[in-house]
């Protein structure tokens, strides 16, 4: 199947990527878009040099979908020599028409070309014009679909009594057969019933909460979730006083109440306070709730618990007419509550990383005896860079010989068997591929190919970026660590910090790509 519309050139290399959304009803699984992607390249004389797979993953937004992401990613690097990317349609690509038309357009503005080999519009603007309806058509399909599956879920459970969704704790599932499918599969669906061996318990949790004990009381006794969030809506979900809420349907006795109407209330007044003191949406309430003043939490994102591995927050504990207290927390002991580690004092731990930054790392010495070490490696990778294009010239040099010898044997020979032209095709599309290697290997000796800078221009740079650590603005701080640091490992002993920070290989590059430790561990007191 040749395309009349291609885009690519014979010989180009391309990209090719495949979603599925899984079951039976797809329009082709993601192993028999590869077969049919390969067999259309090889048609079109185009070579696939990757294929990015998203199997049983929608295509109406990008979350989750890790290939197609990295697939963006590829493209957006420098010296990426794949053409573009082919696709079995653009349903595929994506159903959603706002990220359709906005990663089309990235990737075209990076001269890249999206192409489908069923749609095979033609890159103008009448072809733009088409592909937009398509987009648009295909976000319709998603939309219509979705109200379609709504409006099943939303029957059963009027009709025949059902409960779709995630079942609750406290309940187990009933299943029962209401007819058939179309392919003639019994259609089965499920109601909750109470687990009565859990009411007990489910009670008693009920009733802590009621009379004012803490979450955290009733995860030690029962240990009813891994997650701490799970509890908030656990305490809010009226299933428990026998109603089923679905969509915007109320079944008040769907089935007989865990607890009684007055536990009820009470822990929902318990919920409504605490939401009136951390909501974060309403200007009126708390202004100094952590999640309004993350953003002058300088290590967030970088800070990590030592202890478990887990990513620390930052936190604020603050009570009325006291003295406010900001902290990182550790979220393998605040949320996942599989860690003891205790809270680390915002400031402490800041203004150390910040001055040892500042002694260690931006010393103008050290700099100095870095900048040696990144001339050595340099001059190394300029000599391997260098002796690989020397061996790619004598293989290319070869080659073109080859090619050469066999064309001027078929001028001279009209007998010449047809494998010998098979042969220059062969020999073409390897002088085709050392060429593009040549080019990449050109361009990273460009790079490498960067003078010293000389004990002023590192004092200069030194003293740039001190200044830059000394700025009061968080932002301008967070990215300056971020540009210099990988991460950062902490915990706090009695009256003692530990912490390890680990900073890219060399802060003044722009590839930093290895993460080493900075000196041995850090021990400093809390005060």
């Amino acid at each position: 199947m040749t395309s009349s519309n291609l885009p690519f050139s014979p010989g180009d290399q391309v990209v090719a990527y495949l979603r599925d959304s899984g079951g039976q009803n797809q329009e082709l699984s993601t192993d028999q878009q590869e077969q049919e992607l390969s067999k259309w390249a090889v048609e079109n004389n185009l070579i696939i040099t990757q294929f990015y797979k998203d199997a049983a993953r929608t295509g109406t937004s990008t979350d989750k979908r890790d290939a197609f992401k990295e697939m963006i990613a590829h493209f957006h690097e420098r010296g990426c020599r794949d053409k573009g990317v082919i696709i079995w349609s653009f349903s595929r690509f994506a159903r959603n028409m706002d990220d359709a038309q906005y990663y089309e357009i990235d990737l075209r503005k990076r001269g890249y070309h999206v192409y489908s080999i069923n749609d095979d519009l033609p890159d103008t603007p009448q072809g733009r014009l088409i592909k937009f309806v398509y987009d648009m058509s295909n976000q319709l399909y998603s939309d219509n679909l979705s109200i379609d599956i709504r409006r099943g879920l939303r029957n059963i459970v009027t009709d025949h009594n059902a409960a779709p969704g995630h079942l609750p704790l406290g309940f187990k599932r009933e299943q029962s057969v209401i007819g058939n499918h179309r392919n003639g599969t019994p259609r089965k669906i499920s109601s909750w019933l109470r687990d009565e061996d859990m009411v007990p318990i489910i009670q008693d949790a009920w009733k802590m909460r009621s009379e004012g004990c803490q979450i955290s009381e009733i995860h030690k006794k029962y240990h009813l979730y891994t997650n701490m969030s799970s509890y908030n809506h656990f305490f809010r979900n009226p299933i428990y006083i026998g109603e089923l809420h679905y969509q915007d349907i109320v079944l008040p006795n769907y089935v007989e109440p865990m607890i009684r109407l007055e536990t009820w209330s009470k822990v929902q007044e318990i919920n409504a306070a605490n939401t009136l003191k951390y909501d974060t949406t309403s200007k009126s309430t708390n202004q100094n709730h952590p999640r309004r003043l993350g953003g002058e939490f300088l290590l967030s994102g970088l800070l990590y618990c030592s202890r478990c591995g887990n990513i620390m927050n930052g936190k604020v504990v603050q009570f009325k007419g006291y003295k406010r207290n900001e902290y990182y927390c550790c979220t393998g002991a605040s949320v996942k509550m599989v860690c003891d580690a205790p809270l680390i004092p915002r400031i402490v731990l800041e203004n150390k990383i910040i001055e040892s930054l500042t002694e260690y790392i931006l010393d103008p010495n050290i700099l100095k005896d870095r900048e040696i070490n990144r001339e050595k490696e340099l001059a190394q990778r300029k000599t391997k860079i260098t002796a690989q294009i020397k061996q790619l010239e004598s293989k290319l040099k070869d080659n073109k010989r080859r090619a050469k010898n066999l064309t001027t044997r078929i001028e001279n020979d009209p007998n010449a068997p047809a494998i010998i032209i098979e042969r220059i095709s062969e020999i073409e599309q390897e002088i085709k591929e050392q060429q593009n290697e040549m080019e990449r290997l050109e361009s990273q000796a460009c790079i490498v190919n960067v003078r010293a800078r000389t004990p002023h221009e590192l004092s200069e740079l030194s003293e740039k970026l001190v200044t830059l650590l000394s700025s009061e603005d968080p932002i301008e701080k967070k990215t300056i660590l971020r540009f210099m640091i990988n991460r950062i490992d902490a915990e706090r002993n009695s009256n003692l910090l530990q912490g390890v920070v680990y900073f890219y290989d060399d802060i003044l590059d722009l590839e930093p790509d290895v993460m080493e430790p900075l000196g041995p561990k850090i021990l400093m007191p809390i005060g």
